[in-house]
């Protein structure tokens, strides 16, 4: 009471006006500045302090709606309030301070503490160095939205300086009471106010006269049909025949009886003060409602409730609740205390009715708040897409799959989806959702019928007829058609989308299709209008069909059935799988010429689309001691934050954030739980919420994406992990809009708020409230460290190619190529074979039937090589021999009988692919045919030994290897992958050093490996493959030795020429011809060279080439005379 008596009274009239007596010094200007005041008040309107300073600055501290804010305008008129959300119009003593500090401005009541950020703008003066109003304002500054002030305020500091108590004046200050205003809150007894508690609370009193005038201020939340405010009865009966009640929310005045009844259009369940008179003269009844009267002459006369008694609250039906002050029959104050008045249920005391609306609305995205009973209800803007209990939920989903994920109890039909969200710059649009396929989003186009390209002269030449595809909504009526979308929403689509897929076709007859390597007549353009190089079923840009991938098209020379251009129908089908070029926006078709069999017709498929999207926007933090701050996110948050991570780490925060009012929250990981711990700034202690891993679920550090959200409202939290089950926490406080209201401080992604450990791995699709963030972006601002965009698994990005298997950690990866045809330390190599000296990789071979119905198999290979004498490839087998070597660096074929050599050099370090076709003895090179043979062809093969590389080469030659395939079997795939069989080997002479066999890329001079192949990625390496040799480790020879070396093999060499000439001309004579072999075609030297085997290795695999073609000419099969070279 001591307090109170020094506490100056206002009753709503008068004011005070402080004078600053000294102009603060230049050096007494601070950009720090606090004022202290205390206040008992029930009002919930009215100004209590306003301060000007002398560069025009100013502060208002005002009661608003039961709650208090303070505004602070700069010189220049602009104006940031901050909002405290304890009820302060309680009739009970408050001490509050207003603070300014650099940028920022706080509001403290009691232990209650609200802040902004960038409240003054940057200014250092102070709005508190020339005059302060308390309790009103002049007329020139007087308005009604500062109305003055009921209640009582205590002693006020400014500075460390207080104001004089009285009309007096001390050294810096001076004071002035304009109005009643005492020094005595005794007064503010008289408007404490009356609550009734609960729907049964009334008083009961009499008007003394038939003709009176009552009022009161009465307070309230309570929302219904059919409240009874005040009757008026008559006696004895004690009928009511007079009504004012509340009727959802608005004030309602009628007698019972007539049809007489008004209804005024204010709210008046705002949880603040009402005015409410009722006059009665005779038959005449005013009510007034904050000034805003309506007379009403009922028919019946006023004898008929003469002298009434008058009830406030409940009657006979459902009563007030909330707060009644200051009645008043004509014009004098009721003593509510003495035994004149009836009460039940009513006890005199500070009002605690508050508006849940007030000061900030929990509703959301221009949703309308109104109390209901002591909760609120948010009524959304039917002209915008939210709904919800917080007019928060954004009404469309992204796709069919996530409207059957929200809710699967959702039914097949028609919806509007959003792809890209509330923020992005597409429009909704309706597709139908079919239950049976939940994860698929279709959209059908114009041109889903197949269609002939007709061969007309109009349509011959590269891409002459152009096909646009509108796309258009699928409907649950075939017959309806569905309303258009456009390209930018299905790229859209596809974005959030896990995967998406669209058939393409192309049937023809004589009509070209890709025509690789040369103009292809036919393509499709992207979505983002790129002319695409590939049909369906292969790779983007790959300038193959689907049968070219498999290498099975009907001319193995081509990479698409129908550039082969053949007189029988042909067709190239797939689907086209990589998301970022579609949908196909449109189709180029064209002919290359027209014949009499010219036919040609395409079919382009639905765009699908399915699942929800990989997290793509990443980034990876490498260490516990990093993170990224995000300062300006608050103009999104409004209740949810959502996010992905994956990382290895035993326990870490991931999100964290620390505002100026004491409010923050912490999300931690560990490997089995999560926790979320926050404060909303106006409680004493801490809420937690937890979520435990199941007991047979991941681990939450298993390197996996797991998905968090968090929710705040007003009085609860959420945490969901995944699609575990939500965990809520409800917060019983009695503080207004329980919730995050002023965001004023950074968040912080992956590192610590208050010493917990920090977070080390991949943070994804941050949304705050719909709004996607983009993190690499805000990653690679200047000054960011340990932080790179992407996830740093190298795997997420999938660096193995050809779909072989990654593993590895944050910072590094090992693909293993072991069980592929590819190599390298991302397998985008093909594996090849070096092969030196008397090395050689051999496979025996089962039987093979090299023509199979319309189906031949070849056999291949690619090699580099600078020999000039070198046996690359044989095959030998009880009826066949094919050999592939080089003399003087040209090419010598034998096949059966036939031995030729090729005029072509190719020891020029330059890869050269062959390939063979057995049935029909042909051997191309390079793509160009040399040579065919109608006589010696190979239909089948019986116990075959196909060997690599051969025990005779010279001990220095050497050559690489690959794409080696015979019939279909990847020979070197079988020889250098874990658990080799018994059917292969691989051969090296011990005793000789240069003899050696290895797994290696054939790099040649026009393609040089990158300084990258090895070495870029010490730690990803290819998995080491059984059977594999690893090449030797290169050593230092001295330059003498090299010489001496040199001169030993001269010698050597040209011994062994004069004896081969010596040899040859001893051994051939007279005339020799090759009897299959088309002589106006080729020009070539006969020249049968033979590899004797002397096994000088113990190698019992050798071959006696010389002795098979004695077995093979004794059966007749050739008559050609043989000339033998023995190397």
């Amino acid at each position: 009471m001591l307090l109170r008596v020094l506490m100056n009274f206002f009753d709503g009239q008068g004011y005070v006006q402080y004078l600053s007596q000294v102009a603060p010094t230049v050096s007494q200007y601070s950009s720090n500045h606090t004022l202290r005041i205390s206040l008992t008040t029930s009002s919930t309107d009215g100004l209590v302090l306003h301060t000007v300073g002398r560069d025009r600055s100013s502060v208002t501290l005002q009661l608003w709606k039961g709650f208090l804010r303070y505004g602070f305008t700069t010189p220049d008129g602009r104006t940031n309030w901050i909002h405290n959300s304890g009820n302060i119009s309680d009739n009970n003593l408050h001490s509050i301070t207003i603070r300014k500090a650099g940028y920022t401005g706080y509001l403290s009541v009691d232990t209650t503490t609200s802040a902004s950020v960038n409240f003054t703008m940057g200014h250092r003066g102070s709005p508190f160095d020339n005059i302060i109003y308390a309790g009103g304002l002049p007329s020139d500054l007087a308005s009604a939205q500062r109305p003055f002030l009921i209640g009582c305020i205590g002693k006020i500091v400014v500075d460390q300086q207080t104001l004089p108590a009285n009309n007096a004046a001390m050294k810096f200050w001076s004071r002035i009471n304009f109005g009643n205003v005492t020094t005595s809150c005794t007064a503010l007894t008289i408007y404490t106010p009356y609550t009734f508690l609960d729907t049964s609370s009334h008083m009961t009193f009499n008007s003394l006269s038939p003709s009176f005038t009552l009022s009161f201020s009465f307070r309230t939340v309570h929302y219904g049909f059919g409240i009874e405010l005040i009757s008026l009865a008559r006696l004895p009966t004690q009928l009511n025949p007079f009504y004012v009640s509340i009727e959802f929310g608005k004030l309602s005045v009628k007698f019972i009886g007539t049809q007489d009844i008004f209804l005024f259009e204010t709210s008046v369940t705002d949880g603040v003060w009402h005015q409410f008179t009722l006059n009665v003269v005779n038959d005449r009844f005013t009510a007034t409602l904050d000034g805003k009267s309506k007379a009403l002459i009922f028919l019946r006369g006023s004898d008929q409730i003469a002298r009434p008694t008058i009830i406030i609250g409940r009657s006979s039906g459902t009563g007030f609740k909330g707060c009644i002050r200051d009645i008043k029959i004509n014009q004098v104050r009721v003593n509510i205390d003495d035994g004149n008045v009836t009460k039940n249920s009513v006890i005199k005391n500070g009002c605690t009715v508050s508006n849940l609306c007030y000061p900030v609305s929990p509703c959301f995205n221009n949703g309308i708040c109104s109390m209901v009973d002591n909760t609120f209800r948010c009524d959304c803007d039917i002209s915008r897409p939210y709904q919800g209990q917080y007019c928060h939920l954004y009404r469309y989903k992204k796709s069919c799959h996530d409207h059957f994920q929200s809710d699967t109890r959702n039914l097949s039909n028609n919806y509007m989806i959003d792809p890209d969200g509330p923020y992005g710059s597409n429009l909704p649009f309706t597709v139908y959702c079919d239950g049976r396929s939940p994860s698929d989003t279709v959209a059908t186009h114009n041109n889903t019928l197949q269609r002939n390209l007709r061969p007309i002269a109009a349509n011959v030449g590269p891409g002459k007829a152009v096909t646009p595809l509108g796309y258009l909504a699928t409907t649950n009526n075939i017959n309806q058609r569905g309303n258009t979308i456009s390209i930018q929403q299905l790229s859209a689509l596809a974005k959030v989308s896990d995967r998406c897929r669209q058939d393409l076709s192309f049937t023809c007859r004589q009509a070209l299709l890709l025509n690789s390597p040369g103009q292809p007549y036919i393509w499709w353009i992207s979505q983002d209008g790129r002319r695409m190089k590939n049909w369906a079923g292969a790779p983007s840009n790959s300038s193959k069909c689907a049968c070219g991938v498999v290498n099975n098209c009907y001319n193995k020379n081509k990479s698409c059935n129908c550039d082969s251009f053949a007189n029988r129908v042909l067709e190239d089908r797939g689907t086209l799988n990589d998301k970022r070029y579609l949908p196909i926006k449109e189709l180029h078709l064209g002919l290359s010429q027209i014949t009499n069999s010219t036919f040609a017709s395409y079919d382009i498929g639905n765009f699908i689309c399915s699942g929800p999207a990989q997290p793509s926007n990443i980034i990876t933090l490498s260490s516990t001691t990093h993170g990224l701050l995000i300062n300006d996110w608050g103009k999104y948050f409004k209740t949810s934050i959502q996010f992905y991570f994956k990382t290895q780490v035993s326990a870490g925060t991931l999100l964290s954030y620390k505002g100026l009012s004491f409010d923050y929250f912490t999300i931690k990981m560990s490997a089995d739980q999560f926790e979320l711990r926050y404060n909303y700034g106006h409680t004493v202690s801490d809420s937690k919420i937890v979520v435990r891993r199941p007991s047979q679920g991941q681990l939450f550090n298993n390197n996996q994406w797991h998905m968090v959200k968090i929710q705040f409202f007003p009085g609860i939290a959420s945490l969901q992990i995944d699609r575990l089950p939500i965990r809520n926490h409800i917060n019983l406080h009695g503080i207004q809009n329980h919730r995050f209201t002023n965001i004023n401080g950074p968040l912080i992604i992956g590192s610590n708020l208050i010493g917990q450990t920090g977070f080390a791995g991949c943070i994804g699709d941050l949304i705050i409230d719909y709004k996607l963030l983009d993190l690499p972006n805000l990653a690679a601002r200047p000054g960011q460290k340990g932080l790179r965009s992407g996830c740093a698994d190298a795997c997420y990005n999938k660096p193995c190619k050809h779909n072989n298997p990654c593993s590895g950690d944050l910072f590094s990866f090992t693909c293993n190529c072991s069980q592929s045809s590819y190599t390298g330390s991302t397998c985008s190599y093909v594996k090849g074979a070096s092969i030196a000296g008397d090395g050689y990789i051999q496979y025996t071979s089962p039987n093979v039937n090299f023509v199979s119905g319309q189906q031949h198999h070849n056999i291949l290979f690619s090699f580099v090589t600078t020999e000039s004498d070198i046996a690359l490839m044989t095959i030998n087998a009880s009826n066949i021999y094919l050999g592939f070597s080089l003399r003087n660096g040209r090419i010598m074929y034998s096949i059966n009988s036939a031995i030729v050599q090729l005029p072509l050099t190719v020891n020029d370090g330059v890869k050269h692919n062959v390939t063979i076709v057995p049935s029909n003895g042909s051997l191309a090179v390079d793509g160009v045919v040399l040579y065919t043979s109608e006589v010696n062809t190979i239909s089948s093969l019986q116990n075959g030994v196909i060997r690599l590389g051969n025990i005779n080469n010279s001990p220095t030659s050497s050559f690489c290897v690959d794409n080696v395939s015979f019939a279909s079997v990847r020979i070197l795939d079988i020889a250098f992958n874990i658990g080799r069989p018994s059917n292969i080997i691989i051969h090296t002479n011990r005793r000789n050093p240069s003899s050696r066999v290895y797994e290696n890329v054939c790099f040649d001079k026009l393609t040089r490996p990158p300084p990258s192949y090895w070495s870029s990625f010490p730690s990803t390496r290819p998995t080491a493959t059984s059977g594999s040799i690893s090449p030797p480790v290169a050593q230092t020879v001295d330059p003498g030795v090299i010489v001496a070396i040199v001169i030993v093999v001269v010698l050597i060499l040209g011994a062994i020429g004069t004896f081969l000439i010596f040899k040859y001309r001893s051994h051939n004579s007279g005339e020799h011809n090759i009897t299959d072999v088309d002589s106006t075609k080729f020009s070539m030297e006969y020249i049968d060279i033979t590899y004797r085997n002397s096994d000088r290795n113990g190698d019992t695999n050798g071959y006696h080439l010389a002795d098979h073609k004695d077995k093979v000419s004794s059966n007749g099969s050739s008559s050609a005379k043989k000339k033998e070279i023995h190397l």
